[in-house]
């Protein structure tokens, strides 16, 4: 049935691939969201979890990039920081 909700049931990780994976995450997505995921992690030879893994890593960096460098109107990101 188009439109139904499928469960998507993966282990994903916060942050690094040298933390343990321990918990469990539970999805509910669309059937268009769930094959558009598959899809998109088959083209990069990923699994499902290590796809949304490093998507996500890779847009919470450029987020906080970017909100580095609209505080003061500078990359502040590049700046060291102390201690």
């Amino acid at each position: 049935m188009t439109g139904m909700l499928s469960l998507v049931s993966i282990q994903i990780q916060f942050y690094g691939s040298c933390m343990r994976k321990t918990e469990t995450l539970n999805l509910r997505v669309s059937a268009e969201f769930k094959k558009r995921l598959f899809a998109e992690a088959k083209k990069e030879n990923r699994s499902v979890t290590n796809y949304l893994e490093a998507t996500l890593a890779t847009l919470w960096k450029e987020k906080s990039a970017r909100i580095a460098k609209d505080v003061h109107g500078r990359d502040l990101s590049a700046e060291p920081t102390d201690g």
